[in-house]
Protein backbone atom coordinates (compact mmCIF):
# COMPACT_ATOMS: atom_id res chain seq x y z
CA UNK A 1 0.00 0.00 0.00
CA UNK A 2 0.99 3.74 -0.55
CA UNK A 3 0.85 7.19 1.76
CA UNK A 4 -0.58 9.97 -0.16
CA UNK A 5 0.17 13.40 0.77
CA UNK A 6 -1.68 16.17 -0.83
CA UNK A 7 -1.11 19.85 -0.76
CA UNK A 8 -2.27 23.01 -2.71
CA UNK A 9 0.57 24.75 -3.36
CA UNK A 10 3.91 23.43 -5.34
CA UNK A 11 6.06 24.83 -2.83
CA UNK A 12 4.09 23.07 -0.35
CA UNK A 13 4.79 19.86 -2.07
CA UNK A 14 8.84 21.13 -2.55
CA UNK A 15 9.37 21.47 0.71
CA UNK A 16 8.27 18.09 1.93
CA UNK A 17 10.26 16.63 -0.70
CA UNK A 18 12.97 18.43 0.12
CA UNK A 19 12.79 17.11 4.17
CA UNK A 20 12.03 13.72 2.93
CA UNK A 21 15.04 13.46 0.68
CA UNK A 22 17.63 14.15 3.46
CA UNK A 23 17.34 10.03 4.72
CA UNK A 24 17.21 6.86 3.27
CA UNK A 25 13.77 6.05 4.89
CA UNK A 26 12.86 9.38 3.40
CA UNK A 27 13.60 9.00 0.34
CA UNK A 28 11.25 5.62 0.12
CA UNK A 29 8.51 7.98 0.22
CA UNK A 30 9.15 9.69 -2.66
CA UNK A 31 8.39 6.92 -4.86
CA UNK A 32 5.88 4.16 -6.57
CA UNK A 33 3.47 3.14 -4.50
CA UNK A 34 3.56 6.50 -2.59
CA UNK A 35 2.30 9.57 -4.04
CA UNK A 36 3.43 13.50 -2.60
CA UNK A 37 2.26 15.77 -4.78
CA UNK A 38 -0.65 19.01 -5.72
CA UNK A 39 -4.45 18.04 -5.73
CA UNK A 40 -4.23 18.98 -9.04
CA UNK A 41 -1.54 16.73 -10.22
CA UNK A 42 -3.65 14.45 -8.06
CA UNK A 43 -6.63 14.72 -10.17
CA UNK A 44 -4.71 14.94 -13.29
CA UNK A 45 -2.86 11.99 -12.70
CA UNK A 46 -5.32 9.06 -11.05
CA UNK A 47 -8.61 10.88 -12.55
CA UNK A 48 -8.92 13.28 -15.31
CA UNK A 49 -6.48 11.70 -17.40
CA UNK A 50 -7.22 8.28 -17.93
CA UNK A 51 -10.69 8.90 -18.28
CA UNK A 52 -10.03 11.19 -21.15
CA UNK A 53 -7.92 8.98 -22.80
CA UNK A 54 -10.28 6.07 -22.71
CA UNK A 55 -12.84 8.32 -23.85
CA UNK A 56 -10.99 8.77 -27.00
CA UNK A 57 -9.02 12.37 -26.00
CA UNK A 58 -5.42 12.64 -26.74
CA UNK A 59 -4.03 14.85 -23.96
CA UNK A 60 -1.32 17.52 -25.99
CA UNK A 61 -1.38 20.73 -22.46
CA UNK A 62 -2.98 21.24 -19.53
CA UNK A 63 -2.32 24.97 -18.90
CA UNK A 64 -5.09 27.63 -18.06
CA UNK A 65 -3.29 30.91 -19.25
CA UNK A 66 -2.29 29.13 -22.92
CA UNK A 67 -5.08 27.62 -23.62
CA UNK A 68 -7.36 30.38 -22.74
CA UNK A 69 -5.41 32.55 -24.84
CA UNK A 70 -4.98 30.59 -27.80
CA UNK A 71 -9.32 29.91 -27.85
CA UNK A 72 -9.64 33.67 -27.27
CA UNK A 73 -7.71 34.36 -30.28
CA UNK A 74 -9.44 31.82 -32.18
CA UNK A 75 -13.12 33.48 -31.43
CA UNK A 76 -14.62 35.58 -34.76
CA UNK A 77 -13.41 39.47 -34.23
CA UNK A 78 -16.93 40.62 -33.82
CA UNK A 79 -17.96 38.10 -30.64
CA UNK A 80 -14.94 38.47 -29.04
CA UNK A 81 -15.81 42.62 -29.36
CA UNK A 82 -19.43 42.10 -27.86
CA UNK A 83 -17.84 40.50 -24.79
CA UNK A 84 -15.36 43.17 -24.43
CA UNK A 85 -18.35 45.84 -24.52
CA UNK A 86 -19.61 43.32 -21.75
CA UNK A 87 -16.26 43.52 -19.94
CA UNK A 88 -15.19 40.06 -20.55
CA UNK A 89 -12.05 38.62 -21.40
CA UNK A 90 -10.43 35.21 -22.26
CA UNK A 91 -11.55 33.38 -19.10
CA UNK A 92 -15.19 32.82 -20.44
CA UNK A 93 -13.40 29.89 -22.62
CA UNK A 94 -13.49 27.22 -20.58
CA UNK A 95 -16.57 24.92 -18.58
CA UNK A 96 -17.79 26.23 -15.75
CA UNK A 97 -18.56 24.67 -12.43
CA UNK A 98 -20.20 22.09 -15.58
CA UNK A 99 -18.67 20.55 -17.91
CA UNK A 100 -20.28 21.98 -21.29
CA UNK A 101 -21.42 25.24 -19.37
CA UNK A 102 -20.06 28.36 -19.89
CA UNK A 103 -19.76 31.67 -17.98
CA UNK A 104 -22.15 32.87 -20.23
CA UNK A 105 -25.28 32.31 -18.86
CA UNK A 106 -27.23 32.37 -21.91
CA UNK A 107 -28.05 30.05 -25.27
CA UNK A 108 -27.22 32.36 -27.81
CA UNK A 109 -25.01 32.63 -30.66
CA UNK A 110 -22.26 33.79 -27.95
CA UNK A 111 -22.51 30.90 -26.13
CA UNK A 112 -22.42 28.95 -28.68
CA UNK A 113 -19.37 29.99 -30.34
CA UNK A 114 -17.56 30.19 -27.27
CA UNK A 115 -18.12 26.16 -26.62
CA UNK A 116 -17.73 25.48 -30.65
CA UNK A 117 -13.91 26.99 -29.50
CA UNK A 118 -13.99 25.02 -26.38
CA UNK A 119 -14.58 21.97 -28.27
CA UNK A 120 -12.31 22.32 -30.80
CA UNK A 121 -9.43 23.02 -28.31
CA UNK A 122 -10.12 19.82 -26.71
CA UNK A 123 -10.25 17.91 -29.87
CA UNK A 124 -6.98 19.21 -30.32
CA UNK A 125 -5.93 17.80 -26.80
CA UNK A 126 -5.89 21.22 -24.92
CA UNK A 127 -7.12 21.36 -21.58
CA UNK A 128 -7.64 24.18 -18.16
CA UNK A 129 -6.71 22.99 -15.33
CA UNK A 130 -10.81 23.88 -14.13
CA UNK A 131 -11.38 21.27 -16.82
CA UNK A 132 -9.41 18.60 -15.52
CA UNK A 133 -11.09 19.25 -12.65
CA UNK A 134 -14.79 18.80 -14.22
CA UNK A 135 -13.66 15.75 -15.96
CA UNK A 136 -12.24 13.92 -13.06
CA UNK A 137 -15.40 14.74 -11.10
CA UNK A 138 -17.01 13.40 -14.41
CA UNK A 139 -14.93 9.85 -13.75
CA UNK A 140 -15.79 9.40 -9.93
CA UNK A 141 -19.37 9.81 -11.02
CA UNK A 142 -19.52 7.40 -13.71
CA UNK A 143 -17.30 4.81 -12.46
CA UNK A 144 -16.81 4.17 -8.83
CA UNK A 145 -14.71 1.68 -8.80
CA UNK A 146 -11.86 4.09 -9.19
CA UNK A 147 -12.30 5.54 -5.93
CA UNK A 148 -12.02 1.80 -4.34
CA UNK A 149 -9.02 1.31 -6.25
CA UNK A 150 -7.58 4.67 -4.92
CA UNK A 151 -8.27 3.68 -1.25
CA UNK A 152 -6.84 0.40 -1.62
CA UNK A 153 -3.87 1.55 -3.18
CA UNK A 154 -3.62 4.71 -0.38
CA UNK A 155 -5.03 3.61 3.27
CA UNK A 156 -3.16 6.54 4.41
CA UNK A 157 -4.41 9.96 3.50
CA UNK A 158 -2.04 13.50 4.65
CA UNK A 159 -3.31 16.86 3.66
CA UNK A 160 -0.55 19.77 3.92
CA UNK A 161 -1.60 23.58 4.08
CA UNK A 162 -5.51 22.14 4.12
CA UNK A 163 -5.98 26.20 5.22
CA UNK A 164 -5.79 27.12 1.41
CA UNK A 165 -8.07 24.05 -0.05
CA UNK A 166 -11.40 24.88 -1.67
CA UNK A 167 -14.57 23.04 -1.54
CA UNK A 168 -14.48 21.76 -4.69
CA UNK A 169 -10.78 19.95 -3.92
CA UNK A 170 -12.76 18.84 -0.12
CA UNK A 171 -15.53 17.37 -1.78
CA UNK A 172 -13.33 15.16 -4.62
CA UNK A 173 -11.27 13.72 -2.01
CA UNK A 174 -14.30 13.14 0.23
CA UNK A 175 -16.06 10.79 -2.57
CA UNK A 176 -12.12 9.45 -3.78
CA UNK A 177 -11.53 8.52 0.48
CA UNK A 178 -15.11 7.93 1.46
CA UNK A 179 -15.12 8.35 5.48
CA UNK A 180 -17.21 4.82 4.79
CA UNK A 181 -14.20 3.10 2.95
CA UNK A 182 -11.25 1.45 3.59
CA UNK A 183 -8.81 4.73 3.73
CA UNK A 184 -7.12 3.98 7.89
CA UNK A 185 -6.47 7.45 8.40
CA UNK A 186 -7.57 10.66 6.83
CA UNK A 187 -5.45 13.86 8.79
CA UNK A 188 -5.50 17.27 7.82
CA UNK A 189 -2.58 20.34 8.57
CA UNK A 190 -3.09 23.79 8.31
CA UNK A 191 -3.31 27.56 9.72
CA UNK A 192 -5.84 29.68 9.05
CA UNK A 193 -3.69 32.43 9.89
CA UNK A 194 -1.56 31.43 6.62
CA UNK A 195 -4.72 31.21 4.05
CA UNK A 196 -3.64 32.49 0.73
CA UNK A 197 -7.04 32.30 -1.09
CA UNK A 198 -9.83 34.64 -1.06
CA UNK A 199 -12.01 34.57 1.80
CA UNK A 200 -14.70 36.07 -0.41
CA UNK A 201 -15.22 33.60 -2.98
CA UNK A 202 -17.47 31.10 -2.95
CA UNK A 203 -15.52 28.84 -4.81
CA UNK A 204 -13.04 28.96 -1.85
CA UNK A 205 -15.07 28.00 1.30
CA UNK A 206 -13.40 24.84 2.42
CA UNK A 207 -13.66 22.80 5.08
CA UNK A 208 -10.84 23.62 7.35
CA UNK A 209 -10.31 23.29 10.30
CA UNK A 210 -13.02 20.63 10.82
CA UNK A 211 -14.74 19.07 13.42
CA UNK A 212 -12.92 18.54 16.99
CA UNK A 213 -9.93 19.88 15.40
CA UNK A 214 -6.23 19.57 17.47
CA UNK A 215 -4.73 23.23 18.11
CA UNK A 216 -1.40 23.38 18.53
CA UNK A 217 -0.80 26.80 19.76
CA UNK A 218 3.05 27.20 20.36
CA UNK A 219 5.07 28.27 18.11
CA UNK A 220 9.37 27.39 17.72
CA UNK A 221 9.90 29.92 15.21
CA UNK A 222 9.58 33.03 17.59
CA UNK A 223 9.01 33.62 21.50
CA UNK A 224 6.47 35.56 23.36
CA UNK A 225 7.02 38.81 22.04
CA UNK A 226 6.29 38.06 18.50
CA UNK A 227 3.18 35.89 19.55
CA UNK A 228 1.79 39.04 21.90
CA UNK A 229 2.09 41.26 18.64
CA UNK A 230 0.64 38.43 16.43
CA UNK A 231 -2.08 37.92 18.21
CA UNK A 232 -3.32 41.50 17.53
CA UNK A 233 -3.91 40.60 13.62
CA UNK A 234 -4.44 37.23 13.56
CA UNK A 235 -7.66 35.76 11.54
CA UNK A 236 -8.22 32.44 14.03
CA UNK A 237 -9.26 33.22 17.63
CA UNK A 238 -6.73 30.57 18.63
CA UNK A 239 -4.06 32.46 20.94
CA UNK A 240 -0.35 31.57 19.90
CA UNK A 241 1.91 31.50 22.31
CA UNK A 242 6.01 31.30 21.68
CA UNK A 243 9.26 29.43 22.97
CA UNK A 244 12.34 30.99 24.38
CA UNK A 245 15.05 30.91 21.60
CA UNK A 246 18.54 32.26 20.91
CA UNK A 247 16.66 35.27 19.41
CA UNK A 248 14.42 36.09 22.73
CA UNK A 249 17.61 38.34 24.59
CA UNK A 250 17.42 40.19 21.32
CA UNK A 251 16.12 44.11 21.90
CA UNK A 252 12.63 44.50 20.09
CA UNK A 253 13.31 47.68 18.19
Amino acid sequence: FGICVLSYTNVAREEIEERLGNNAVGKILLGYPHFIGTFQSFFDTFLALPWLRSNGFSVNMIDSDIVLSDRWNKLPYNIKYGLKMKRKDKKICTYSKELHKTRWNCNGKIEQAILRVIEESQNEGNFTFEEMILYAREALESCMDIACGLQKRFPFVFVDEAQDTNSIYWALIQNVFQKNGSVSVQQRFGDSNQAIYDYFAEENVGEFPGDNPLFMSKSHRFDDRIAKLANTVAESQQSMSGTVNKFSTRKVC
